[in-house]
């Protein structure tokens, strides 16, 4: 096992801090031989397969997954491990395991987000051994699964969420209406751009 890292989110951004992080894998994949990679990063790739061709903050964007993905030959790509999603998934896509690790500190509800995976929060465990890998969720007694709505970093969330006077913002505070959704993933791509701007795909 050789462990290559960037701590970086930057691609699709099309910088030269981008086209530094493309060299810097080219090279730490001729310098790994045939050996099998595990691929760590914080966006998942897709959603469903690599043929997904809707671009989404979600996910890595669609131009820089193919580039991504070309570096891998066939069968090399044991793994794809990542966050973001605040979900939990585990599967297999041609081949490879992709697995969604949840946060530790809050899931997104249903009303802020689409339910794709499992929304708790916990850690997760990974044993590698040859040509195996084992991985385990841990939810540990005694964490709280808070929902971002009530956590204090998200402010405007809390506040999309709050009662209005009735006679001006009925549809808005009414949670299954489009203008109650558009406002709370308005509040939401706020409150994550403070934290850190992430360029349109």
């Amino acid at each position: 096992m050789r462990p290559r890292s960037r701590p970086s989110q930057i691609l699709g951004t099309d910088t030269d801090d981008e086209a530094t992080q493309w060299a810097w894998l080219a090279a730490a994949r001729s310098g790994s031989a045939d050996r099998p990679v595990l691929l760590f990063l914080h966006k998942p790739l897709f959603q469903d397969s690599a043929a997904d061709e809707a671009a989404h903050q979600r996910y890595v964007p669609v131009a820089a997954r193919r580039k991504l993905l070309d570096l891998f030959p066939a069968g090399r790509l044991r793994a794809v491990v990542s966050g973001h999603v605040h979900q939990y998934r585990d599967r297999v896509v041609d081949g490879a395991r992709h697995l969604w690790v949840p946060s530790t500190a809050f899931f997104l509800p249903d009303e802020l987000q689409d339910r794709i995976g499992e929304k708790v929060t916990g850690v997760g465990m990974i044993e590698l051994a040859p040509d195996q890998l084992r991985f385990h969720l841990v939810c540990p007694e005694g964490v709280i699964r808070h929902s971002a709505l009530d956590h204090p970093v998200y402010p405007k969330l809390v506040e999309a969420r709050a009662p209005r006077p009735r006679r001006r913002t009925e549809q808005v505070t009414d949670r299954s209406s489009p203008r109650y959704r558009e406002a709370l993933a308005r509040a939401i791509h706020e409150c994550v751009s403070r934290v850190r701007p992430t360029p349109s795909p």
